[in-house]
């Protein structure tokens, strides 16, 4: 079947086969193409093309044909087709036009070939200059002599502009790559637009029907060119400090010295839609989490220990990467202290910071060094983002109470019990996994997390829901009680009803509640400066609210749910390391193979949604990078020469998964197996630990370190993060990390956390031992002051590797645990897999369990 394909707004091209879009993975031999779907990074939609023809496409998409649809867009992709049919008539009709395009010397475009081009795509220019494909041109069949003319002369420019901005990048060398860059922006004018749009946008070639054209250049796919991963962002730059110069706010109409950008959106979530991947868009990193500094001088970029080798790779050589953690290294606000004239002006959007970071900021701007934080009333990164997504829209559905534990009402019913213990008229919540804990409900608006946008108020007698109602399934109307006549509510006085109002309109109905209300508010700090500040400090009660409390301490229906899922993954974990033992011999299992197959077996246990974050496949020095993610151009063969490192998670609708293994099929080093045993102690360290109720998190994560301490090693990560019940794998307010969190509540029975101590060794190898552990009661000897004792059961029931352990470093008390965990699987996951008759898993599930005591 011949090929159709769409031009992007980034200069690349798309796949569309039967509805569904595909970007380009990688260039094969003879002419071969590999596609993936281009909608969703959990989707398995894979194609394959040879010579422009569509050889295989496995067609297993987890969402419906979309007709060039994406996010609930109706807009349509103008595209480029390699066909016979084209009347001919048409390019002839149009010659004398043809030979009135202007001349070379008048600006130039690019007419690109086809995906198989040996041309690289690249994506270091502004958006406004990209070189794009013209839209509704058969590339192969219809171009006539004055076209193939044509194309040549307007073609040849853009070829030196991409050859340079390639030398720019292979270079390595900062000096070449800003000679290459300023060289190939010569050859990218406004000029080159308005050729193409004379050439291909007004039928001077093919007849283009009308209602496609506004839609050519906006593609909704974020994905950059992946063969060129650095992007040069010093047009955006440029446009940026533009803004800056002439940014007015609703104080004053002076510019401003620098502009703060963070990675959030309007509910301070970690995982982010693509239209609110604002860092990612303007700085070319991806990580995440990081914060950047634009002033008119320079580019600075923040990033943790997690990210200092992703981000030197990913943005271009006029960022700096500042790696927060090493010494001399100023974080954002002593850095604009020292280096900013006094009196300077920053701006942020208060949409995307937190009440309780901008204040923070602002305290020691001011005092420190004389400068004034403004929130500005624009996103100036959206002012220049032209191919912004769409925010998505995805379908909104009931959670059951049978999963949950506790219905909505009774739960809206707790939350109101603590708000009058606080004398407090009303609650606002921001964070989207609290909403959709609380009303058990569950969407899919942002990759890897089963939330929606949305915010809530709750007052004593109404409940006030901010959403799009178009997400609402009928399923979801009946289950929030939308849909019951009057009457019916009249007879059931004590049945609770939500009020729908406009996503968009939260702030002027804040503004309406503080003119209703006298009472106080309950609005967190950790919610939007611009939503915090509408209402007047004297009226805010700030604190944790009650909702993130009761979502952290998980009831028993939640728990035993958790268990159940933790058993399916089990079971699809053994039946992956069995596959990849014998598979790893013949030498063609890549990082990202092993990946797709590890969903593969997930997606044959019931209930099973998606990944719960983006699978981290990592052999060798890949393993070194904390959050590595496998793409074709980093993806390494896993062999047995290598330790591979797999952190993986599951959304089960009854539960979710984070569990990490280290394994090596060969033969390890002496300081392989000694790093891994220091990580295998921590670990059990931690599993083993008992400590009063209400210890914080950082007083445990010494439990992890201490074994690699007392060999001068360590790790640039926390050791344990809070897990929701398929609801996002990193929840809050919980964690045993080195650094106190100020909302930490402490640990109480009922948590869910996850275990995870490493040693990254840069540019040899990675080790983690991850799994999830339940806060429990425990008995101790004594009960100093009747506090009661806590301590950890371990959820995660996947061995861990006995071959990377060197046994003489270990206690017989970490052996007997060892041996008491791996007996435990056999129990639990052994059972399942033989009734489901995996024998070859199970095989290797009781050879890997064996008693190293």
């Amino acid at each position: 079947m011949e090929c159709q394909y769409v031009a992007t707004q980034r200069g690349g091209i798309a796949l569309v086969f039967e509805g569904h879009r595909y970007n380009k993975v990688r260039d094969g031999k003879d002419g071969t193409v590999y596609w993936r779907c281009s909608r969703d990074r959990q989707c398995p939609g894979r194609a394959v093309t040879v010579n422009n023809r569509v050889k295989k496409a496995n067609n297993k998409h987890n969402h419906p044909a979309e007709n060039g649809s994406r996010n609930g867009s109706t807009s349509s992709t103008t595209s480029i087709t390699s066909n016979n049919n084209i009347n001919n008539n048409n390019i002839s009709n149009n010659t004398n036009n043809i030979n009135n395009i202007p001349s070379p010397a008048a600006g130039f475009t690019s007419l690109s070939g086809p995906p198989s081009s040996s041309l690289p795509p690249t994506n270091s220019i502004s958006d406004c200059h990209t070189p794009r494909i013209p839209s509704s041109i058969a590339m192969q069949d219809v171009l006539s002599v004055h076209t193939a003319a044509a194309a040549a002369a307007v073609s040849f420019p853009a070829i030196v502009s991409e050859t340079l901005k390639y030398l720019a990048y292979a270079s390595g060398n900062h000096q070449m790559a800003s000679f290459a860059s300023t060289m190939a922006n010569q050859f990218t004018c406004q000029q080159l637009e308005n050729l193409e749009r004379s050439i291909c946008r007004t039928n001077h070639l093919l007849p283009v029907d009308d209602s496609l054209e506004p839609s050519y250049y906006s593609d909704s796919s974020n994905d950059q060119p992946l063969n060129m991963s650095v992007k040069n962002s010093g047009q955006l730059l440029k446009r940026l400090r533009s803004l800056m110069k002439g940014t007015s706010s609703p104080a004053t109409d002076t510019s401003l010295n620098a502009y703060y950008i963070v990675k959030s959106d309007a509910h301070q979530s970690e995982y982010l839609a693509d239209c609110d991947e604002r860092l990612a868009f303007f700085t070319g990193f991806t990580g995440s989490a990081g914060k950047a500094l634009v002033t008119m001088d320079d580019a600075l970029l923040w990033v943790d220990g997690r990210y200092y080798t992703q981000a030197e790779s990913q943005v271009f050589p006029n960022w700096t990467v500042m790696k927060q953690g090493l010494q001399d290294v100023l974080d954002p606000v002593d850095w604009m202290n020292k280096s900013l004239i006094s009196g300077s002006r920053i701006g942020t959007d208060p949409m995307l910071i937190s009440h309780g970071l901008f204040e923070e900021m602002k305290k020691k701007l001011s005092s420190l060094g004389n400068h004034h934080l403004i929130a500005t009333s624009n996103n100036l990164i959206d002012l220049i983002w032209e191919d912004r997504p769409s925010m998505p829209s995805n379908p909104i559905i009931p959670y059951p109470t049978s999963m949950a534990g506790t219905s909505w009402p009774e739960k809206v019913e707790k939350v109101r019990i603590e708000m009058a213990k606080k004398n407090t008229s009303a609650l606002v919540l921001t964070a989207l996994d609290e909403i959709a804990w609380l009303f058990n409900l569950r969407g899919s608006d942002i990759d890897f997390n089963p939330v929606f946008f949305a915010y809530t108020v709750i007052t004593m007698d109404n409940i006030y829901l901010f959403v799009d109602e178009s997400k609402l399934t009928n399923g979801s109307r009946k289950h929030l009680h939308l849909d019951l006549s009057p009457a019916h509510h009249q007879q059931s006085s004590t049945l609770m009803k939500v009020e729908l109002r406009e996503y968009k309109l939260i702030q002027d109905f804040l503004k309406w509640l503080v003119s209703q209300e006298s009472e106080k508010i309950w609005i967190p700090s950790s919610s939007s400066e611009a939503l915090v500040s509408i209402i007047p400090e004297s009226r805010r009660y700030d604190g944790p609210n009650p909702v993130l409390l009761n979502k952290a301490i998980k009831n028993k229906t939640e728990i035993e749910c958790m268990k159940q899922a933790h058993i399916k993954d089990a079971v699809a974990l053994c039946e992956f390391f069995a596959w990849l033992e014998v598979e790893i011999t013949k030498g063609d299992v890549d990082e990202i193979k092993a990946a797709n197959k590890l969903d593969e077996f997930r997606r044959t246990q019931e209930e099973y949604i998606g990944p719960s974050f983006e699978t981290i496949s990592a052999a060798g020095p890949n393993g070194a990078i904390i959050h590595y993610k496998p793409s074709p151009e980093t993806c390494r063969k896993i062999t047995t020469s290598e330790i591979f490192l797999l952190d993986s998670g599951a959304q089960f609708r009854d539960g979710t998964t984070d569990v990490t293994r280290t394994v090596h099929f060969g033969t390890p080093s002496d300081f392989e197996k000694e790093a891994y045993t220091m990580v295998t102690k921590g670990h059990i360290g931690l599993a083993l630990s008992k400590f009063p109720s209400g210890t914080k998190g950082c007083r445990l994560d010494s439990f992890a370190r201490q074994h690699l301490w007392e060999l001068g090693l360590d790790y640039e990560h926390g050791t344990g993060h809070g897990v929701g019940v398929y609801l996002n794998v990193h929840e809050g307010p919980i964690s045993i990390s080195s650094v106190a969190r100020k909302d930490d509540p402490g640990l109480s029975e009922g948590m869910i956390l996850s275990n995870e101590p490493g040693y990254y060794e840069d540019g040899k190898f990675g080790i983690r031992i991850e799994s999830l552990i339940l806060v429990k009661k425990v008995e101790t000897k004594y009960n100093f002051r009747n506090k009661g004792y806590l301590g950890f059961e371990t959820i995660t029931l996947v061995p861990i590797q006995t071959k990377l352990l060197e046994p003489s470093l270990l206690t017989p008390e970490e052996i007997e645990w060892l041996d008491t965990y791996h007996q435990s699987c056999r129990d639990v996951v052994g059972k399942v897999l033989q009734e489901q008759g995996r024998s070859a898993a199970y095989q290797w599930l009781m050879k890997e369990t064996q008693p190293i005591g």
